[in-house]
């Protein structure tokens, strides 16, 4: 079969560096022939050796070649991108991408077409890297009713976490260094204020329960808040700071998304994942509970997970799904959590602050199962207090009546807990 491919940066490159080295691979490798690769400059000094005159800087040279029978969308971004797949599905051309965005955004879309023109689209590698996530919804747990998806998908946000932890330095000092390191970009913010995993939660939840979810309906929170403070309180309590995007089905089989750092009890798989890797939890009905675990990001993760997708359409496109239905739902999602809590509040340093605090929290029967109270640097009284399990509306409310103390000064931090 030949195929195009529309770029070649860091993952188009990895892939094309496994599709022309198939010695010890699989054998349907040698079928595969890169024939057309599209790219923005032909002067490019590349890493990998590929013939120069199957390069070209018009991407519709690569849609539009009848030869082609797949094409690989590695380019990323929303458009052009969109615009070249739905083309190269109008030609018939089975596709394969690695865009998080534009299958978080335009998936519908994208599947509908696919469907009417009898084509397959596989995006293994939109979601966690090399971790085969998507097949494993699609297809390994059919037969399980799927009650949560829990994971974590960001890398970079996961290594400044993990460093923090460590080195014992602040976000700002940990996100400096991933940048350095080459675990975070220049600019960070889709990563650190986890609009990458809401995405890729929207994809989640796509698969896992044929629901279209726009990214703006999870709630977000990145990791901008977390403090020194609070991972050396998280550690007092046996937990460790995680971003977990978290897709739940709730009472009255409401589904409740967010994307926030969580306090992840130490005893939990998830809670020994560390730096830029990615793991997903999975809770389903008969199959109990498990865990996926591996690279979620970097040229080798992203890479292998396009060439398996690419090598299931090769091996028999017929029976390789689209996915189990394109009648998707559009739903809204409720960011109703119901968890325990973990809140970090500074008020003057007075002898009934602590008190005060947990009456208020009774009123609105927030039962507090641990406090902690200690002076700042500043003179300040910081609480931290561990809850019972309650909705967060609930504790937000009470949380309303406490900021009206006299004394009161700041709420620090909310974080929900994850037990084992």
């Amino acid at each position: 079969m030949k195929i195009g491919m529309l770029g070649l940066g860091t993952v188009g490159g990895g892939v094309a560096q496994i599709l022309e080295s198939p010695s010890g691979r699989s054998p349907l490798l040698p079928e595969i022939k890169l024939s057309r690769v599209a790219v923005r400059d032909l002067a490019k000094s590349r890493n990998v050796c590929l013939p120069q005159g199957i390069f070209t800087t018009q991407p519709e040279e690569v849609i539009d070649d009848p030869k082609i029978a797949l094409v690989v969308e590695v380019m990323g971004g929303i458009e052009p991108a969109r615009t070249l797949v739905l083309k190269a599905i109008e030609r018939g051309k089975h596709i394969v991408t690695a865009n998080k965005s534009l299958i978080a955004a335009h998936g519908s879309e994208i599947f509908a077409l696919a469907k009417d023109k009898g084509v397959c689209i596989a995006f293994e590698a939109a979601v966690a890297g090399g971790i085969p996530i998507i097949q494993c919804l699609k297809q390994s747990l059919g037969a399980n009713r799927l009650r949560a998806i829990t994971g974590i998908v960001n890398g970079t946000t996961n290594y400044i976490l993990a460093q923090m932890s460590r080195e014992g330095v602040d976000f700002e000092p940990a996100l400096k260094e991933a940048i350095e390191k080459g675990f975070a970009e220049a600019n960070p913010s889709a990563d650190i204020d986890g609009i990458d995993a809401a995405e890729k939660l929207a994809i989640l939840t796509l698969i896992g329960w044929n629901l279209k979810i726009d990214c703006p309906q999870i709630f977000t929170q990145g990791i901008r808040s977390i403090k020194q403070r609070d991972i050396e309180y998280a550690k007092r309590l046996n937990y460790t700071i995680k971003l977990l995007a978290t897709a739940r089905i709730e009472e009255k089989n409401s589904l409740c998304l967010h994307v926030q750092p969580h306090l992840v009890a130490n005893s939990h798989p998830l809670a020994s994942v560390n730096d830029a890797f990615n793991a997903i939890f999975l809770e389903g009905e008969p199959v109990g509970s498990l865990m996926l675990y591996g690279k979620g990001a970097g040229a080798g993760a992203t890479a292998s997970a396009v060439v398996s997708d690419i090598l299931n359409i090769v091996g028999n496109s017929s029976a390789f799904p689209v996915l189990p239905t394109t009648s998707f739902q559009s739903a809204t999602c409720s960011q109703e959590a119901h968890s325990h809590f973990y809140l970090r509040l500074l008020t003057d340093n007075s002898p009934t602050a602590a008190g005060g605090i947990t009456w208020s929290l009774g009123m609105f029967n927030v039962v507090p199962l641990s406090v902690q109270q200690n002076l700042t640097q500043e003179g300040l009284l910081e609480i931290v207090i561990v809850t019972q399990s309650v909705f967060r509306s609930t504790l937000d409310n009470a949380i309303r009546s406490i900021v009206g103390l006299p004394y009161f000064k700041e709420v620090a931090n909310i974080l929900p807990i994850l037990e084992a």
